[in-house]
């Protein structure tokens, strides 16, 4: 019972956060991006460190 309540909340919420975009939103988006790439770089800079520090045959 409660996986699929959970999964029905899941499923309420994108459009309840896309019916109440406001500028708060907007800059939670946009700095969620930020993180985004943030965290895609750091992560891609640790797999090119990981793939040179121990080479695979």
């Amino acid at each position: 019972m409660n996986v699929s309540q959970n999964e029905q909340e899941n499923i309420h919420e994108p459009q309840s956060q896309l019916r109440m975009t406001s500028l708060s939103d907007l800059a939670e988006m946009t700095q969620f991006t930020r993180s985004c790439h943030y965290l895609r770089s750091s992560v891609t800079r640790f797999l090119a460190l990981d793939i040179h520090g121990f080479p695979c045959d």
